[in-house]
């Protein structure tokens, strides 16, 4: 296990016009730009403040039965970060695509020669269980993305990760 620092904390804010209890009939339907009013009102009182979310340009594809507008959300704050992804849905909008970016790694040749040590220790300990002695090591498989070259950006937020790869020894 090593530490991984963040770098910053990101998710999209949609807003549309699909927002049950906002309107009661078609001519009631407020306009997308009144929902989104609203909701960075309210956004404001729960200290999210306009300009932590930047408009994106994200143009999916949807059926166009309603307006959308897509905003995000990014912070460096963890506490932040999850108030606002577990926050209590407003009418019109959905929280998604919550990402974590993290530093690279630092001390990465530490870190794999840690991870390698490791293999080769419950290599040992199977050969031993099959009377066999471990030999060279025949493969390697690295399942982590290159960290140095650019920022990860993934799901789960945690503190302690583990670094994977796939050892192949020979067994005599």
């Amino acid at each position: 296990m090593y530490k991984r620092a963040v770098d910053y904390y990101q998710a999209v804010l949609e807003i549309n016009t699909n927002a049950r209890g906002y309107y009661v009939d078609k001519d009631d339907k407020p306009k997308l730009e009144e929902i989104a009013n609203r909701v960075f009102e309210k956004l404001e009182s729960l200290g999210f403040p306009k300009k932590q979310f930047e408009k994106s340009d994200k143009n999916a594809y949807y059926q166009n039965t309603y307006e959308r507008a897509f905003y995000t959300f990014k912070t460096t704050s963890e506490k932040k970060y999850i108030e606002f992804t577990t926050m209590k849905a407003l009418n019109g909008t959905y929280v998604t695509e919550k990402k974590v970016f993290l530093m690279p790694i630092k001390n990465r040749e530490k870190i794999i020669a840690k991870a390698l040590n490791d293999a080769r220790k419950n290599a040992a300990a199977i050969a031993k269980a099959m009377g066999k002695t471990l030999g060279d090591i025949l493969s390697v498989v690295d399942y982590n993305s290159d960290s140095s070259i650019k920022k990860d950006s993934y799901y789960p937020v945690g503190k302690s990760y583990a670094y994977g790869l796939s050892v192949r020894f020979a067994v005599e």
